[in-house]
């Protein structure tokens, strides 16, 4: 019995089997998982593989697409393709990424929570480019419930280059960059990211700026969203560093036989050394940049003159740049700068701002491919501008923004433009600046420009100019502190015997067709004082024509016209003048229809009352009006050209000079002559006389000799004598002004 036992013990346990119901379960679930499996790779790669990819993913193509060649996912999550390009457009920027291969994981679970979670992503052969453009889409206002876009790493090792709108980069590049963005307006992140590049070449066109160069950036930026900062404004909130340490080109320069000077970048041996951070816009402490460039300068004798340029930056509590180009013997191109600007801060958009914290000097004389800075800097009003390039001779001290006494500027060739009273004003000549003092002993900034050759046109028919002339000077005086220079602006513009081809250029400026120039040509020539705004306060005017065909209250005419008009006070804000003591003169008249004013009439006119008024660059004269005239014929003509006045009226139209007053009001539709009052040794003439509008002539006349006296009514072009109480008549006519 015992021997039995021990058997029993010593034999090894057996392992439990399943049962066949649990065997049934797991080969079940293994099917099921291999199935799942299975239909992921089939549904997963024909997603990407087919048109159903791209079609979910370009819903709003406008803002966002993503094209590939084919795709692959082995693993719920893991994707790769190839051939990807990219394209978005946010407000007014385009950006593109391209890559020859790029792979991550997505994470599944993530989706559950409204997150696209991408926790590594990697990229070959990438390529990008950023442009402006001028159509806008803005982004959408900030709404809740917007998905979460997580892409902590993207890293590439293949980084080809990319291009900021002209502006090429293309070398050996690697990068890592992460963000997060909460789309419907939320605020989007750049997580700290860095970006190396070895033999970069920065290029616009065939001209280098960089080449053979290290470049080291890193940049993150805390959350922000559109609302809070658009375009530079982020800068505000944003780290960046970038060291530089490459090749820069040479500068040529030739001077022509009429002295300017033609730049071009060459490649050469110049050098840009340096390191500069920025955090929320301003410069930390302890960067510094360092430049060199070789200049070779041939002048008009065909000499050629070496010198080298160099520049320093140097970072610390406040912002320092040096720059020195010697001058060479009978050189035309030189530079001494020494510069500094109170803290680190960088302006954005407005870099005048950054005139009150400058101080330093500047010398020197340069070829700038743009002088738009030199009535900036001077006197900063937006209607004059120095266009195009141009050698600038100068020697200039600030001292926190404010000009020093003997700086100046001188500009031997340039082109100018200013825009004044509704018209602009272009030519070529001369600019000079310079800090002087007033009579009253005040530093006053100053800066004259005159015009040998200049044309001038209204703004909104800038292709046809109307007046041409050779001598025309402007001349500005601001505060020398820059702040302060727009507001204490003082300007003047002559011009003298401008040609002005065609007279009916003058039409598009009277208040309507009842006294116009049909023809002629004539000159133009002024003194007017202007206000920071290109608007006129007051001066003089005067035009004059010979041979002008005129039409004047339905009467065609040829005269010689000399207008002398004095603008004085005048309201700016509504640009209303008082032109009291201006004339007119209409000399040698001859009519085109018979009428009682025969050839050779004669008017001289002036204005003891008037005020002048702009609308839309539309004229309005309201005032009272002197005369002499040679006779009345001009009157009589106004009411009827009909030789059926009584013959003691026809007769006395050539009796002598004949002195007159009335008030004149034209404007818009309206022509209205109101109380005029005629006479001389003999007769007297009272009358009004309108015209409205496309409708005929209106008026009434009373005239009187001795004991004779008749009235004239027009009605609608037509008129009717009364003889028999003729000045009751008139009295009881209403006045056409109050």
């Amino acid at each position: 019995m015992l021997v039995r036992m021990e058997d029993a013990t010593s034999q090894p346990a057996r392992p439990a089997r399943l049962s066949p119901r649990h065997r049934r379960w797991l080969r079940r679930t293994a099917w099921t998982l291999l199935a799942c499996y299975l239909g992921y790779l089939a549904l997963g790669n024909v997603y990407l593989n087919t048109a159903l990819g791209p079609w979910s993913i370009n819903r709003k193509p406008e803002k966002f697409t993503m094209q590939w060649g084919r795709g692959l996912t082995w693993w719920p999550g893991e994707v790769v393709l190839w051939d990807v390009s990219m394209r978005g457009h946010v407000g007014r920027t385009v950006w593109s990424l391209q890559s020859r291969r790029t792979s991550g994981h997505i994470s599944v679970f993530g989706v559950l929570g409204k997150q696209l979670y991408v926790p590594r992503v990697r990229a070959t052969d990438v390529t990008g480019s950023v442009e402006r453009v001028a159509d806008e889409i803005p982004p959408p206002p900030q709404r809740p419930g917007g998905w979460l876009l997580n892409f902590p790493s993207i890293t590439s090792d293949s980084v080809r280059g990319g291009r900021f709108n002209r502006l090429v980069l293309t070398g050996q590049g690697k990068a890592r960059v992460g963000f997060s963005k909460r789309l419907r307006g939320g605020p989007a992140e750049l997580l700290e990211s860095t970006a190396h590049f070895d033999a970069a070449r920065l290029a616009q066109g065939d001209t280098a700026f960089l080449q053979d160069a290290a470049l080291d950036a890193r940049f993150a930026m805390t959350p922000v969203t559109y609302a809070q900062a658009r375009g530079v404004e982020k800068l505000r909130y944003m780290r960046i560093g970038v060291t530089v340490d490459g090749d820069t080109p040479a500068l040529s320069a030739r001077q022509d036989d009429s002295g300017e000077l033609q730049l071009q970048l060459q490649p050469g041996q110049g050098h840009v050394q340096g390191t500069l951070a920025m955090e929320r816009a301003a410069l930390k402490s302890g960067g510094a940049l360092s430049w060199r460039m070789p200049v070779t300068i041939t002048d008009r004798g065909g000499q050629l003159h070496r010198s080298t340029l160099a520049a320093q930056l140097a970072v610390d509590q406040d912002l320092h740049l040096k720059a020195d180009m010697p001058a060479q013997v009978e050189g035309v191109l030189a530079l001494s700068a020494d510069v500094h600007a109170d803290g680190t801060g960088i302006p954005l958009k407005n870099m005048r701002s950054l005139l009150p914290r400058t101080s330093g000097r500047v010398a020197g004389q340069w070829q700038f491919s743009s002088l738009k800075w030199v009535t900036a800097l001077f006197v900063h009003v937006p209607w004059l501008t120095l266009d195009g390039s141009g050698r600038v001779e100068g020697d200039i001290t600030l001292d926190h923004g404010v000009l020093q006494p003997g700086s100046r500027l001188a500009v031997p060739r340039v082109q100018a433009r200013a825009d004044v009273l509704g018209q602009r004003v272009t030519g070529s000549g001369r600019a000079h600046a310079q800090l002087e003092a007033d009579k009253a002993g005040r530093a006053r900034s100053r800066v004259d420009v005159a015009l040998s050759q200049y044309s001038v046109a209204a703004l909104d028919d800038l292709k046809r100019p109307y007046i041409r002339g050779n001598d025309l000077r402007l001349y500005t005086r601001t505060d020398p502190d820059l702040a302060k220079a727009r507001m204490s602006l003082q300007a003047q513009a002559e011009f003298t015997d401008a040609q002005v081809p065609d007279l009916r250029a003058y039409n598009r400026f009277l208040p309507n067709d009842h006294l116009r120039f049909d023809g002629g040509a004539g000159t133009l020539s002024g003194q007017l004082a202007l206000d920071a705004a290109g608007n006129a306060g007051n001066g003089r005017v005067r035009i004059a024509g010979r041979g002008a065909q005129v039409h004047a209250a339905g009467l065609a005419l040829r005269s010689d016209v000399d207008i002398d008009l004095k603008l004085q006070r005048a309201d700016l804000q509504r640009q209303r003048f008082h032109i009291g003591g201006s004339k007119l003169a209409l000399s040698n008249v001859s009519f085109a229809q018979p009428g009682n004013a025969g050839s050779g009439w004669w008017a001289q006119a002036s204005l003891p009352r008037a005020q002048l008024d702009v609308t839309d660059q539309r004229l309005a004269v309201d005032g009272r009006v002197s005369t002499r005239m040679k006779d009345v014929g001009f009157l009589l003509d106004l009411f009827s050209q009909d030789s059926d006045y009584p013959q003691w009226m026809v007769k006395l139209v050539d009796v002598g000079t004949v002195q007159a007053s009335a008030r004149v009001r034209w404007q818009r539709k309206d022509l209205v002559v109101e109380d005029i009052d005629a006479s001389n040794d003999r007769f007297d003439l009272v009358g009004r006389f309108r015209l409205r509008g496309d409708d005929k002539a209106q008026g009434d006349l009373y005239a009187r000799w001795g004991v004779l006296g008749a009235a004239v009514e027009l009605r609608q072009g037509e008129h009717q004598f009364h003889l028999l109480g003729a000045k009751r008549w008139y009295q009881a006519q209403p006045p056409y002004l109050e």
